[in-house]
């Protein structure tokens, strides 16, 4: 893994590992394409507090150190939504779970500068999904993903197509993301608020914020980073430092994955945990093809994953072998040629014949590949 890892990526990994960083400073390093990766991986802060003592060229350090202060500010705009929003949905008595961002950075780092977060993220049950979204749109928000008003019929489905709403709230330039379960493949991991019989609170600014436990945040983290084919290493780096902080019952966590039925996303974060960062991990097996796989994905050189570009295919085909039984495998196909919301917006059609988008939705397919 090593010998194939690009300086930059070497240089990163060294950094988060906090290991060897001085020698590999001297190497040959693309220091454009080392600030891109930080970015990518989003461990801004984590570098920078690695390199400000290292050889590392004086313009660079200052980059990073201009960037950490803007993600500290960005993350203080967040934290201060993320207490609006959830003293909202208290005063209406609808239950709200904040997942990631600044509850888990102050949880995890004690500071919520330390972690970046592009937006909120919060999950609630899908019986109070419309009473949540009129609380947002009270204050600001727009619905961009779907961006049209939905029929009943169309309501009903994107209930089981998809796992959130994505909004935009022009008033303070900020995204936010409302889920009704924890992720969009629920063949794959079925996971609910009411599947979490116990939660922790997080304290910012003298509110209570509801989120996940730290240890239950190992079972999300990893269950999130296989969805999503490992291409940040933050997640990993967030794996390692909660076991690194809490003195973990592993028996009791390997046996609730189980239970979850998301054993074998911990057993490869685990793993890609213990590689990369080099952190202490019980005796687990990980699937060696998934691990290979993100491998590959950690070390392509950007993010960029547009129809037909090697990270693209790189991404399906991990995903089709996240899959483990053939029936999953047929699932995640036939998965494709269901009707989505941009088929909705393409071609509308009154509810009586909504039936007819599953006829239409290759069609749509084509153009929309083509177009693009």
């Amino acid at each position: 893994m090593n010998q194939k890892n690009s300086p930059e990526l070497q240089l990163l990994l060294a950094c988060l590992r906090k290991d060897n960083i001085h020698s590999l400073c001297n190497n040959i390093i693309d220091w454009d394409a080392f600030i891109n990766l930080c970015h990518r991986h989003r461990v801004i802060p984590q570098i920078y507090h690695q390199l400000k003592i290292s050889p590392a060229p004086g313009a660079i350090i200052l980059e990073l150190h201009k960037c950490s202060f803007q993600q500290a500010q960005d993350m203080l705009k967040l934290t201060r939504e993320l207490i609006c929003v959830v003293n909202l949905f208290k005063q209406n008595k609808i239950p709200l779970l904040s997942l990631k961002g600044p509850a888990l950075a102050q949880d995890l780092y004690g500071a919520v500068g330390l972690r970046s977060s592009t937006d909120l993220d919060f999950l609630t049950s899908v019986q109070h999904i419309q009473a949540a979204e009129k609380l947002l749109l009270s204050i600001g928000y727009k619905r961009t993903e779907p961006d049209f008003d939905l029929s009943p019929r169309q309501f009903e489905a994107i209930l089981k197509i998809t796992n959130e709403f994505k909004y935009w709230n022009p008033k303070v330039s900020l995204k936010l993301e409302l889920h009704w379960q924890f992720f969009s493949l629920s063949y794959l991991c079925d996971l609910k608020l009411e599947d979490w019989n116990k939660t922790g609170f997080v304290e910012l600014a003298g509110t209570r914020v509801q989120t996940l436990l730290l240890e239950d945040n190992i079972l999300y983290l990893c269950t999130h980073g296989a969805m999503h084919a490992w291409f940040r290493l933050r997640w990993l780096y967030d794996l390692a430092m909660i076991i690194e902080k809490k003195d973990l019952d592993w028996a009791m966590l390997l046996e609730r994955a189980d239970k979850l039925k998301v054993s074998r996303f911990l057993c490869q974060g685990l793993e890609l945990a213990h590689v990369l960062l080099g952190t202490k991990i019980p005796a687990v097996k990980a699937d060696q093809n998934l691990v290979d796989l993100a491998f590959l994905i950690i070390q392509h050189p950007d993010e960029s994953g547009h129809y037909f570009s090697r990270l693209y295919f790189l991404k399906k085909i991990y995903r089709f072998n996240l899959l483990k039984t053939m029936h999953l495998k047929l699932q995640y196909i036939i998965d494709g040629f269901k009707t989505v919301p941009d088929d909705w917006k393409t071609i509308k059609l009154p509810d009586r014949f909504f039936p007819l988008y599953h006829i239409l939705r290759p069609l749509i397919w084509i153009d929309r590949i083509f177009s693009k």
